[in-house]
């Protein structure tokens, strides 16, 4: 699977508007990929200690590697292989990055080694997210939906802010 994933994120479109990222469909096997859809717990199943609101809505919820929920989450053989695999790919994206890491950051893409974060998160029904930076310490942040249905669920909006033109 790696090979696999590795060739599509060399092989993709880099877009350099609002900010440089990639948006790959179909990413995951498909049979993988139903696998781990079966085991993701939804929005109301994520209850209890360790779990982050990102907001005041509550319309998105965050489970990050030091909890119960996240450990017991990444004793399932999908959601670990995942995990594993992201981990794996870090040389591959800061080598697609690598000009604009160099020309945007003060660091030499050559000498970067990622320091790899995981986290699970599930939106409501109607949640929106527009383009924007997130945290200043994050150099390459992946943003996953295994399954996206937006009328089901949460939706990314890269390229748009409310038909406003983006410069």
């Amino acid at each position: 699977m790696f090979l696999g994933v590795k060739n599509k994120i060399q092989n993709s479109k880099l877009h350099k508007i609002p900010y440089p990222y990639l948006a790959i469909n179909n990413f995951l096997p498909k049979k993988y990929l139903n696998k781990l859809n079966k085991i993701l717990p939804s929005y109301d199943e994520l209850q209890g200690d360790g779990l982050l609101y990102q907001s005041t809505s509550k319309t998105k919820k965050t489970i990050f590697p030091n909890s119960k929920q996240f450990k017991n989450l990444n004793k399932k053989k999908s959601f670990k292989d995942l995990n594993l695999l992201f981990k794996k790919l870090d040389s591959t994206l800061v080598k697609k990055f690598e000009k604009e890491i160099n020309t945007f950051t003060t660091i030499s893409a050559k000498k970067t080694k990622l320091d790899y974060s995981f986290s699970y998160s599930v939106m409501k029904k109607g949640y929106l997210k527009s383009s924007h930076i997130d945290r200043r310490d994050h150099l390459i942040h992946c943003i996953f939906y295994p399954y996206s249905d937006h009328f089901k669920g949460g939706d990314i909006l890269i390229n748009e802010l409310k038909k406003k033109k983006i410069f």
